[in-house]
């Protein structure tokens, strides 16, 4: 999963235990993004590496099934009058 990559990105899915699961934050023109936090980390778990410029590429552990949001926002750096943060959620539901 990419984001931003439309005007109306996915914002849940149903996903199944063992399913491997990528998210990458895209760091454009001066847009980064904080690092994703987790509303249950007993469900599932981020592991976050961060690329030049600034791009996050996350992989999600799913642990158990449930429900857990994953969230971010983004910053415009070079002016703090530019773009206004955005706020990126996804909503999952693991089942077995």
């Amino acid at each position: 999963m990419v984001y931003p990559a439309t005007d109306n990105p996915v914002r849940s899915a149903c996903v199944h235990m063992g399913t491997s699961m990528n998210v990458e934050l895209l760091a454009l023109r001066g847009v980064t993004w904080e690092v994703p936090s987790v509303s249950d980390s007993s469900v599932a778990t981020v592991t976050d590496v961060v690329t030049p410029p600034g791009t996050r590429h996350d992989h999600v552990t799913l642990l158990r099934p449930g429900t857990v949001t994953l969230t971010s926002a983004s910053t415009y750096n070079p002016d703090p009058h530019g773009p206004p943060s955005r706020q990126w959620t996804l909503t999952l539901t693991i089942v077995s």
